[in-house]
């Protein structure tokens, strides 16, 4: 892996850890339930503009370019496909995910 792209992982890492904190203090199961989470950026409400809540685009993107692409991927994935990203990310912060 080059240098520049390790850069940007542990950049969305951070950035993930960041926003995973502040939405786990009020709704875990948006973080720790990735097709739950999915199912929501994927619905009609993400791309409304209020910065106050941590799944919305606006907030996303509040965090960094990084995190709004993942979110991004995972709103074009179907079956498990941007899931796994998700989870792999899940797995380096240390957030155990929902069964």
């Amino acid at each position: 892996m080059n240098a520049k792209k390790k850069s940007g992982c542990d950049e969305l890492l951070r950035q993930f850890k960041k926003w995973a904190k502040s939405l786990l203090e009020v709704n875990p199961s948006y973080v720790k339930d990735p097709s739950l989470l999915r199912w929501y950026v994927q619905g009609p409400n993400w791309d409304a503009p209020h910065w106050e809540y941590a799944h919305y685009r606006d907030r996303i993107e509040m965090y960094g370019e990084e995190l709004l692409g993942m979110f991004e991927r995972l709103r074009a994935g179907t079956g498990e496909k941007g899931l796994a990203e998700y989870r792999s990310l899940l797995k380096a912060a240390g957030i155990e995910e929902e069964v």
